[in-house]
């Protein structure tokens, strides 16, 4: 049996026991005719293939990763017992320096108390001589017995001052002490750690696989496609805004076929989802507004939000809204367009930009990037603080960025038809997309983190949007 109501397949007892208030219940048997659709089967198929590939992916990269985890610790204990090394070899050279030290004060010392000693030595071999010598005239002669007792009492006076400063100098110095420096013991005892323990992913350097073209164009388009903007929604569709035939196109990813289409009575540029069936989408000329659109199995206008300013680029992050004006000036609100913020200048009070164009918003790293058409890419930490810039001729007319799950930036340039990577601190990784790949002039970009795919938008395209399978 088949509940339709709850969308339940059960048997007969259970459509009695908790079905008997239904009423679109429906024997299997009897009424397969109606209740299979075919299209469903093959919707189903290619979405569990989907999700298939994406559990396969997902198990590719964790084997990766232990094999980096494993070889990154292995790095790891070889730097600590390096740093190990150093230590002891620098206090062997600190010992070493200590005991050449002592030497050299023993040496120095030892020297001095020889040299005392010997003229210890001398004053009493010359005071014995005297003594003799004094010893020998008793008796005799008075005089010559008093001429010598006065030079023998000179000569002990300064017998007497040599032997107070022999017994002084002999008594000092004769000892070597040594005391570790306090300020080692002390630096030891606040070490609690030997090093400063991080935990870092690998840097991916994307690499092109395949191309393919997925032809947008609809029969009832009454121009040449003009795609501006494009997102990705989670686990759904692609979403492209064709500014010329005012349209929000529906690709399913897997079939590269638009599946489902809204008509505005503006011009869509560009938009971003803020979840999993909802987007925000800017306009072209008529940019003092924004309109939220749920895209479900029929897509319908959510709510207008009218914006105290021009609205260009959108992106969405940490429940707010980042845009900007295509001037000067990036813009954060809340989810009912109460202005927060804006951002113009750097701390120095410089202006930061000139013509800003799209905006992106990096959940992995919690950064807003955005990209300025003659000032290249700037880089913005959780705090609104500008951190970061990327400006090099090699990127001209930059006009979109995305960024990865890894805090990996895309950005693209119009006039030198590339697309960059860029890491969080701004300095270039690789070129992703060249001249040769055949992308005129983009000016849309989003990153399919669950199959490793970007999408591109050629401005000279048109009708063709760029599936670039990407790998690393």
């Amino acid at each position: 049996m088949y509940c339709k109501d709850h969308d339940e397949v059960c048997c007969t007892t259970c459509i009695a026991l908790n079905h008997r208030s239904c009423t679109h219940v429906h024997s299997i048997p009897d009424e397969i005719s109606e209740l299979f659709d075919a299209k469903i089967q093959e919707d189903m198929t290619l979405y569990l293939q989907s999700r298939e590939s994406r559990f396969k992916h997902i198990e590719l990269k964790t084997t990766e990763a232990m094999k980096d985890l494993e070889s990154s610790r292995k790095e790891a204990d070889m730097m600590i017992d390096f740093a190990k090394q150093n230590l002891v070899a620098h206090i062997e050279k600190l010992s070493k320096q200590a005991k050449d030290e002592v030497g050299k004060e023993y040496l120095a010392t030892k020297e001095q108390i020889v040299k005392k000693r010997q003229e210890a030595v001398e004053m009493t071999d010359d005071i014995r001589m005297k003594l003799i010598d004094f010893e020998t005239l008793t008796g005799g002669n008075r005089s010559q017995q008093f001429v010598r007792m006065k030079i023998a009492n000179k000569k002990l006076k300064e017998e007497k001052q040599m032997e107070t400063a022999l017994k002084c100098n002999a008594m000092t110095n004769t000892c070597i002490s040594f005391e570790i420096d306090s300020r080692i013991q002390v630096f030891l005892q606040d070490i609690k750690t030997l090093g400063r323990l991080s935990f870092t992913r690998g840097t991916r350097r994307y690499t092109v696989d395949t191309i393919k073209d997925v032809n947008v164009k609809l029969q009832d388009d009454k121009a040449t496609c003009d795609i501006s903007g494009s997102c990705l929604i989670e686990d759904g569709p692609l979403l492209l805004t064709d500014s010329r035939n005012k349209k929000l196109k529906s690709v399913n990813i897997e079939t590269m076929a638009v599946e489902n289409v809204y008509t505005f009575g503006h011009i869509p540029y560009c938009l971003c989802s803020t979840s999993k069936d909802e987007v925000v989408v800017t306009f072209y000329k008529h940019s003092n507004f924004i309109l939220f659109i749920l895209f479900t199995a029929k897509p319908s206008h959510s709510r207008k939000v009218n914006i105290n300013h021009n609205c260009f680029g959108i992106a969405y992050g940490d429940d707010k809204l980042y845009i900007t004006d295509k001037a000067q000036t990036l813009y954060i609100h809340d989810m009912t367009g109460n202005e927060l913020q804006k951002i113009s200048t750097d701390s120095l009070g410089i202006a930061l930009f000139s013509k800003i164009r799209d905006i992106s918003f990096s959940d992995s790293m919690q950064c807003a990037v955005a990209v300025d058409e003659s000032k290249g890419v700037i880089i913005f930490n959780d705090q609104y603080q500008h951190i970061a810039r990327y400006c090099d001729p090699e990127l001209q007319g930059a006009a979109a960025v995305c960024t990865d799950d890894e805090g990996n930036i895309f950005v693209c340039g119009y006039y030198s038809h590339n697309v960059l990577q860029l890491g969080y601190d701004g300095k270039k990784i690789v070129d992703v997309v060249g001249k040769s790949h055949g992308i005129p002039s983009p000016v849309s970009l989003c990153f399919d983190s669950s199959r490793q795919r970007l999408v591109v938008s050629p401005q000279n395209g048109r009708d063709i949007v760029k599936i670039i399978q990407l790998m690393y």
